[in-house]
């Protein structure tokens, strides 16, 4: 059984990849500085679209008061 991460978000925007994302070359692009947002494997998306995908685990782990309803 695996998972598959289709979308991510900073504080610039969001991409997502329905295929699913390659974490470990996003996690060595954003440890250079760079923002999720110019990975270039995805679809760029708004932060308030990311909190909108019908996925089956959503993890909100960035600052406190994003979800409020």
């Amino acid at each position: 059984m695996g998972a598959r991460v289709i979308a991510v978000s900073d504080v610039e925007g969001g991409i997502r990849n329905d295929d699913g994302l390659d974490i470990d070359a996003l996690v060595e692009l954003t440890g250079g500085g760079d923002s999720v947002v110019a990975w270039e494997d995805g679809h760029r998306i708004s932060n308030d679209e990311l909190l909108t995908l019908d996925v089956d685990v959503l993890v909100p782990a960035a600052l406190g008061g994003v979800i409020d309803r």
